[in-house]
């Protein structure tokens, strides 16, 4: 018999949250599971996409096995949970396993109970994500500084971007028109959100659509065929190849003939040899084939994205940036409205309208009836 756990419930505690055990990796918004769970998270830190998700699926609680901020980067995902009421205990990363394989877990304040067995935990308040920031803010600036110096050592081995970039004679016009460039985005809610406005933007304004390495997969999966997809050749899938656009296979200085077969067969094969990164040769095609403006989706917008991916490639990243200026926007930062919610203004404005002119006949009809009494009164009885 467990006596330390019969000993500790003889203290008669009261449970904090109680509920079903659901592991924290699922990111589908309309996933009803989710619904007054206790969500368990591996170690690791939290993404804000996945916070929302979960803040939309009305879970009870959140469990991290580990430390759930590591101070390597500022991290406002646990704050949201928290603002929307959902508490976050902290236990050990070695609990994991156990508390994943349950299906149903007790917290207490300051234990966990998962089946017979009791497991020490520790509530994450606002208090302790505000002091997490705190402690990460001076580090944080030192590893800028450092980021900094790397991206500019790498600028400097990588300036062979800025050579004449190769003329390859497209099919797609790009001169004088928007052109949407999308790379893979990553599961969850915001690509959800990200992939709708994509849709509206095509539908709106009709922007020449370039499908990056396995974002172009992406994209034919939701529906989109893109006009150009532009990626390295172990790449692309027989679903890129048979999809009608034109592919722009990105090679290194000593290009791919792995697939020549595979790509004889495609159609309209173009190969492009660029020091840049797949995605940055991407941009540069659509710029240097006078694109007005170049619409963004996947690609990395913030420097922490950089931080965190270690920054590779950023040094010709900077580079090409620095090439394409004002053109670069990214489809977050467009204010395009959802149709929904404008069919409802419409339709409110619409029954506004109507309601108005019915209250004008209705009046109206109260004064000619009167008319008419007064009238067939005065012809009956006389004045």
């Amino acid at each position: 018999m467990n006596w330390s756990a019969l000993s500790w419930f003889a203290m008669k505690p009261v449970p904090v949250v109680k509920g079903a055990v659901r592991e924290g990796t699922k990111r589908d918004r309309s996933d009803l599971s989710l619904t007054n769970a206790i969500i368990v998270l591996k170690g690791g830190e939290l993404d804000e996409a996945l916070a929302l998700a979960w803040v939309q699926g009305n879970v009870l609680a959140v469990v991290h096995c580990g430390m759930l901020m590591s101070g390597d980067r500022l991290a406002q995902s646990p704050l949201v949970l928290l603002q929307h009421g959902i508490p976050i205990w902290e236990t050990d990363a070695a609990n994991y396993t156990l508390l994943a394989s349950q299906e149903e877990l007790t917290i207490y304040p300051d234990v966990l109970l998962a089946g017979e067995q009791t497991l020490p935990c520790k509530a994450f308040t606002q208090a302790d994500w505000l002091r997490a920031q705190q402690l990460t803010e001076e580090p944080l600036a030192q590893r800028w500084e450092a980021f900094i110096d790397r991206t500019l050592a790498r600028a400097a081995l990588e300036k062979a971007v800025l050579q004449p970039f190769p003329q390859l004679l497209l099919q797609t016009g790009m001169a004088d028109k928007p052109v949407l460039l999308t790379a893979e985005l990553e599961d969850g809610q915001e690509r959800d959100r990200i992939l709708s406005k994509i849709k509206r933007l095509i539908a709106e304004h009709q922007p020449v659509v370039i499908g990056i390495g396995q974002g172009a997969d992406q994209l034919l999966r939701e529906g989109v065929v893109p006009d150009v997809i532009v990626a390295a050749a172990k790449q692309l899938t027989t679903g890129m190849l048979t999809s009608g656009a034109e592919i722009v296979v990105h090679a290194d200085e000593h290009g791919d003939e792995a697939r020549a077969g595979d790509l004889a067969r495609a159609g309209r094969v173009h190969k492009l040899s660029c020091a840049a990164s797949t995605s940055d040769a991407a941009l540069l095609l659509a710029y240097h084939h006078r694109a007005a403006s170049l619409i963004t989706a996947g690609l990395p917008v913030d420097l922490a994205d950089w931080v965190q991916q270690g920054g590779e490639d950023m040094g010709s990243a900077l580079l090409v940036r620095l090439q394409l200026g004002a053109r670069l926007i990214d489809v977050r930062s467009l204010p395009l409205p959802s149709g929904s919610s404008r069919w409802t203004k419409e339709a409110l404005t619409t029954a506004l309208v109507s309601g108005l002119f019915i209250g004008f006949a209705v009046l109206q009809l109260h004064w000619i009836v009167k008319r008419a009494a007064h009238a067939v009164w005065r012809i009956g009885f006389g004045e």
